[in-house]
């Protein structure tokens, strides 16, 4: 979360918001519960915000597939740049010391650096060029691309393309880039479901009510949840537009998802 948009979160989560929520979750209205319980509203206040955004910029999917076209291209160009270092004796040897010497060196996880993924002499860059490799690979297959006929071009001049695949497969690969293109873009209640899902450790924690949309009461015309009642307090803040129904359908996405996991 930025620093920066953290008070104003904080902010929107008054003392009387907290009393609230506390209340429907009947949860315990000690400090450690108080700072706990607004820390969660925080962090997913944040998801919804980002995520709304997230939504509202969302490219095209041609705009998408170029973006991943240019890291492939930069990546095939990286690789072969550092190969190409072996055909100047004694440049991988200066590289090496200068980053042998450098006190400064990033860590990643269990505090490798950019010094320990070196290999061999006059072959350093290996490990590296093997990283690019696998990157290349993962960012083409995240690329969906709309499936052409794979034709083989002919040797000889004149002689007409040889179909590889047939109108089946083609049709097959097809409807697989369809349901890709769909799966890709964010539903309307993206915003909403990244809040549930960012809330739900935090209501688990602090509240011995379970995290659905309760059962349906067509006497009333409504569910009866105290987690429903509880977001519903919360979005009168947070977004006024979010309705109860759309908390209720939210809640059955998110247990739907984590019953198919």
């Amino acid at each position: 979360m930025d620093e920066e948009s953290e008070p104003q979160y904080q902010e929107l989560i008054s003392n009387e918001l907290l009393s609230e929520v506390i209340a429907h979750g009947d949860m315990s209205n000690d400090p450690e519960t108080q700072a706990s319980l607004r820390r969660g509203l925080v962090v997913a206040s944040d998801a919804y915000v980002t995520a709304a955004l997230e939504r509202a910029t969302q490219r095209s999917e041609k705009e998408d597939n170029a973006a991943l076209d240019r890291v492939t291209e930069a990546a095939q160009r990286l690789y072969d740049a550092l190969l190409h270092l072996q055909d100047y004796p004694g440049l991988e040897a200066r590289v090496e010391k200068a980053v042998r010497r450098n006190p400064h060196l990033h860590e990643v996880r269990n505090g490798v650096t950019l010094g320990d993924m070196m290999g061999t002499r006059r072959n350093i860059f290996a490990n590296y060029r093997e990283v690019l490799v696998d990157l290349q690979i993962c960012v083409e297959d995240a690329i969906n691309r709309k499936p052409k006929p794979v034709l083989l071009e002919p040797d000889m001049e004149g002689e007409a393309p040889l179909r590889l695949d047939s109108e089946d497969e083609l049709k097959a690969e097809t409807q697989r880039w369809r349901a890709q293109s769909k799966v890709r873009k964010f539903p309307k209640d993206h915003a909403l479901l990244q809040f549930l899902v960012t809330f739900q450790p935090t209501w688990s924690a602090l509240s011995g009510h379970p995290f659905t949309e309760g059962m349906y009461y067509p006497e009333t015309g409504r569910t009866l949840s105290r987690l429903v009642d509880a977001l519903e307090t919360v979005f009168r803040r947070l977004d006024p537009a979010v309705t109860r129904s759309a908390i209720v359908n939210g809640l059955r996405k998110v247990r739907a998802d984590d019953t198919n996991r």
